[in-house]
């Protein structure tokens, strides 16, 4: 004999799929089972901190220039790969032939998006730093 109280606890995990059948999304006994964690330390840990592009790649020649883009040979430090790099100069006013921060951020999902595929240079990696974006390629 149900009182309701675990059917109607039970709604709150459903949802209704595609095909119309319900799913449970969540067990529901684990709220209930599973105590709370917390653990207190006094492990002190070092601030993180993102690598800047410069310690990351040493920069070499300029390899071509193009309306809102310049393309550089570059070595991974450490690794010494070679790589191209393509600096853009983002406008956040958009102004003249420059890009705007949202048309480099689509570009990076399309590499992104894109990755894998033989016939198109790979995205190794990207910084955005005072609105001048560097893409590994």
């Amino acid at each position: 004999m149900d009182n309701g109280v675990f059917s109607t606890s039970l709604k709150a995990f459903q949802r209704r799929s595609d095909r119309g059948s319900a799913l449970i999304t969540q067990t529901p006994w684990i709220l209930f089972l599973q105590p709370q964690c917390c653990f207190k330390t006094n492990v002190k840990f070092k601030p993180f901190k993102l690598m800047s592009f410069e310690e990351m790649y040493e920069m070499g020649e300029l390899l071509c220039t193009g309306g809102v883009a310049s393309v550089f040979a570059a070595a991974r430090i450490g690794t010494n790969e070679r790589v191209a790099i393509k600096k853009i100069v983002a406008d956040p006013n958009h102004t003249n032939a420059s890009m705007n921060l949202m048309d480099v951020r689509r570009e990076i999902a399309a590499l992104k998006a894109l990755r894998g595929h033989p016939n198109i240079c790979q995205l190794l990696d990207y910084h955005e730093e005072n609105d001048i974006l560097f893409f590994g390629v």
